[in-house]
């Protein structure tokens, strides 16, 4: 059974919903994005945007261009990808629809579900967006009103949009899935990458159908496929803007998160920017709103529109949620009363078949667990850990599997606080895939300490993070260093933690414990 990837990230960023006012009124909080060039528009507005966007062309990443790492490494902290079917910006499309219905870009797909996991945060990606615009490779029409035929259809993008969901949230059941839907499997493991880690956006542009109760309804593949509604709106002249269809849209689906993926003025139009933050403050299932762009040179820059911007400052960016602060470092780490983890058996030839019993009770509700197997597979979870937990050893070995509760957001590898481990002896003579030893273990802040790695692993090493439960974090590419040496300044007891990756989804993790007085 495949299992899922390890400390992917929960998107409780998107906890941007109603929060109290004073006076007893409730103002929707969504985080604030941009596309362009986020410290102009932190100039221009006061704006720290969360949200940053990125355009990838079919293969991007993958087959042309910097590579998903680099990609993704730019827009920080939340990343938005617009998706499409061109070879590079304004280029000739590349595949369409029905090729990806029937399978033909599963290796692109593939490859940015694994890019996804291995980035570890939280991204949004808006899988062939604005479909209803003729401007767009994928869309059934051309400019000049002329079909493009079957393999545009809107029949064949919401196949196209179904198969591109499952495979970037990935699992074991994808093929299964695909089966059912009439599409050829994938035929392959894929890491897991759960809503909301990663948010598939379906987003039409409703201005186009101004009088459709539900705009673009013809190309919506089903709440299943769908995690959340986008939708961009423009002002082009002042006084005219599609605020209609942007409301009938939202309504049109009352279950899901929404957001207003790209938004801009043309003009210097305080009125719109006005109604814009009207909507997202009085909307409480706005999560997202994403200002297109920031620039110079572009028409919907707000450098040369004081009026526009002058309101945005006013009223738009006081509303943008800020995403939550890492956990506080723990006075002491975790009792077993309080967190602990037995392996039944402890040993014993290979494959073996091992029952992981986790406990947790901690003083707050556990909102996220994994289970690392020391093998490179786990299994990860929304609230408390399950009772028990099985897996089967495949090699010798002496495996050290961790146990990995969060008690509130970032749920990423680098804010492991709450951690307990267990080890398990396959075979005889097996190596210890991963050790942390520190020297010395204990003394008086400020205290030195310096921790040698060792990493025997039959897998390559791609990169490293090192945490050492003061609440700051080294990392990097490759192996670790053989010796990581860190200053404790504050007495207490830490749980300092080395996690080693391997391909996305894998990935091993050890701790020991420093006293300091």
């Amino acid at each position: 059974m495949r299992r899922p990837p390890l400390f992917a990230i929960v998107a409780l960023l998107a906890i941007a919903g109603a929060s109290a006012h004073a006076g007893g009124s409730a103002v929707n909080k969504p985080l604030l994005g941009v596309a362009g060039q986020a410290d102009r528009f932190e100039a221009q507005t006061g704006q720290d945007s969360q949200v940053r966007h990125i355009v990838l062309g079919w293969g991007q990443g993958r087959t042309w261009g910097s590579p998903f790492a680099q990609l993704f490494a730019g827009p920080k902290p939340v990343p938005m990808i617009r998706l499409g079917t061109d070879q590079g910006r304004g280029r000739a499309e590349a595949i369409t629809p029905a090729q990806i219905a029937s399978g033909r870009g599963d290796g692109y797909l593939v490859a940015l579900n694994a890019a996804i996991a291995a980035y570890g945060g939280e991204l949004y990606v808006r899988v062939l967006g604005e479909m209803n615009d003729p401007k767009n490779h994928y869309a059934p029409t051309r400019p000049n009103g002329t079909a493009k035929g079957r393999s545009h259809s809107p029949a064949a993008y919401k196949q196209a949009f179904r198969r591109a969901s499952l495979i970037l949230h990935g699992g074991s059941a994808v093929d299964a899935k695909l089966r059912r839907l009439g599409m050829p499997p994938v035929g392959g493991e894929l890491a897991v990458n759960p809503a909301p880690a990663l948010t598939v956006i379906w987003n039409p542009i409703a201005g186009l159908e101004p009088r459709s109760r539900r705009p673009a309804q013809k190309f919506y593949p089903g709440d299943a496929y769908v995690d959340m509604i986008g939708n961009d709106i423009y002002a082009s002249r002042a006084g005219i803007a599609s605020h209609a269809a942007n409301e009938a849209l939202y309504r049109a689906h009352p279950k899901k998160p929404y957001a207003l993926a790209e938004w801009g003025v043309a003009v210097d139009d305080p009125e719109f920017v006005k109604r814009i933050c009207r909507f997202l403050r009085t909307h409480n299932r706005v999560r997202v709103a994403s200002y297109h762009e920031a620039r110079p040179g572009s028409p919907y820059d707000l450098g040369l529109k004081p009026r526009a911007r002058a309101e945005y400052r006013r009223c738009i960016t006081p509303i943008g949620a800020k995403p939550s602060e890492p956990e506080s470092p723990p006075a002491a780490p975790p009792t077993n009363a309080q967190l602990k983890l037995t392996a039944t058996p402890t040993g014993g030839d290979a494959p073996l078949d091992v029952t992981f019993q986790p406990h947790a009770r901690l003083a707050k509700p556990v909102l996220r667990w994994e289970l690392a197997f020391g093998d490179g597979e786990g299994e990860v979870g929304n609230g408390p850990p399950p009772p028990s937990i099985a897996h089967r050893y495949a090699r010798k070995g002496a495996y050290t599997a961790a146990l990995v509760v969060h008690v509130a957001p970032p749920f990423t590898p680098i804010a492991v606080r709450n951690v307990t481990q267990a080890k398990v002896s396959v075979g005889k003579g097996g190596k210890e895939l991963l050790r942390l030893t520190p020297a010395p273990r204990a003394g008086k802040a400020p205290f030195s300490v310096s921790f040698r790695a060792a990493v025997d692993t039959p897998e390559s090493v791609t990169r490293w993070d090192f945490v050492p439960g003061d609440g700051t974090n080294r990392s990097g590419d490759g192996k670790p260093p053989r010796f990581l040496g860190h200053t404790y300044t504050q007495p207490g007891t830490y749980r300092a933690a080395l996690i080693v990756y391997f391909t996305p989804g894998r990935r091993i993790l050890t701790y020991v414990d420093i006293a300091v007085r």
